[in-house]
Parts: C-alpha cells; sequence; structure tokens
C-alpha cells in the first residue's frame, strides 16, 4: 500500500494523550491517526489494528520474531539507516 507522508501540528496535550494511548494500545501514533482519520471520514473498510491482528501481520511479513526487536524504527530510522553521526 502507497503512503504519503504528512505532517501536522499537535497541541502538547494531544501529544501527550495520543502518545499514552499508543502505547497502551500497542499501535504506533502513525497507526492511530490513520484509524482515526478512516473512522472521521466514515470509511466502511477501516481497518482496526488489535495487537493480536497487528502480531499476524508482522508473523506472516516475517518481522519482528526476535524478543529484542527495535519498536522505535519509525522515530529512529535515521540513526538505524546512517548511525549516529552529527550532521
Amino acid at each position: 500500500m502507497e503512503m504519503i507522508r504528512v505532517q501536522i501540528q499537535l497541541e502538547p496535550e494531544e501529544h501527550h494523550l495520543l502518545e499514552r494511548r499508543a502505547r497502551r494500545s500497542g499501535l504506533s501514533v502513525s497507526q492511530l491517526v490513520r484509524q482515526a482519520i478512516r473512522k472521521e471520514l466514515g470509511l466502511d473498510d477501516a481497518v482496526l489494528y488489535t495487537d493480536e491482528a497487528m502480531a499476524d501481520l508482522l508473523g506472516v511479513a516475517g518481522i519482528a520474531q526476535e524478543p529484542d526487536a527495535r519498536r522505535d524504527v519509525a522515530e529512529s530510522h535515521d540513526e538505524i539507516l546512517y548511525g549516529t553521526q552529527p550532521w
């Protein structure tokens, strides 16, 4: 599925609550935002990613099988790709 990167601004409280919800649900902030958008737009085929559904998807893809697998890839992609070099 092709994705388009967008940038939004949130109030500090909105950001805090969104991150807290993401941690509790096991979803990424991006997944929660996409779900909220699809729900607001009334898209019938909105996919709600539960922990079990996500585990199934990752299992099929062969990703995150190791218990030590990084969970912060979205936030740390530059460090992962390029190392910790100062720019």
